[in-house]
């Protein structure tokens, strides 16, 4: 059975907050994602997000036991990065957070220009929100990403608003996202 159709009714239903049929439900959804559609994936995030326009591409592999190798074209880096996933924690805002480790590939004046690069960017976005009237600005333009030098922070409720599916915020509780066997393989719950 093609289980596509089914997973499609029921985020239409979501999507519309149409819980008739669906009401009370505990689902859980574990999407495995190889590393080809990942790219994919990555590659189109990055030709439609101006928060990543710097980036030239950004390619995984080896994903395995929590670890993976990131290959970067950056304006202002080219780098071979090893990488470990964190659990899922949560920021302030109770919002999920992923955060992938840097282990090795950074060398020490990589990390203090990616510190500083940083530093200007959160500066600089401190600043154009003081002279930003409405709060609903400041919300839209927030960023899924925040990179340090040891390590990325994805906030992965942001991300869902700027991929359209603010929606499953309200629903979405957030298991895992590991590595093994050459997959992604991202886990969550939705109840409703």
């Amino acid at each position: 059975m093609n289980p596509v159709p089914v997973l499609n009714l029921v985020f239409e239903k979501l999507e519309k907050y149409d819980l008739n049929g669906i009401r009370g439900s505990f689902l859980l959804f574990v999407i495995p994602i190889y590393e080809n559609p990942l790219n994919t994936i990555i590659a189109s995030v990055i030709s439609d997000s101006e928060e990543m326009s710097d980036f030239k591409s950004i390619h995984i592999s080896n994903l395995d036991e929590e670890e993976f190798i990131i290959r970067v074209e950056h304006q202002k880096i080219n780098k071979t990065l090893r990488c470990r996933l964190h659990n899922i924690t949560y920021n302030n805002d109770s919002e999920p957070i992923l955060i992938i480790e840097f282990i090795e590939g950074i060398r020490f004046y990589e990390k203090i220009a990616l510190l500083s690069a940083s530093t200007y960017k959160k500066g600089l976005k401190w600043f154009k929100s003081k002279f930003q009237v409405d709060d609903e600005d400041t919300f839209k333009s927030r960023s899924a990403f925040d990179i340090s030098s040891s390590h990325l922070t994805i906030n992965l409720a942001e991300l869902l608003r700027k991929l359209k599916l603010n929606f499953l915020n309200k629903l979405i509780t957030w298991k895992e996202i590991s590595a093994k066997g050459n997959k992604l393989i991202i886990e969550f719950y939705i109840k409703t």
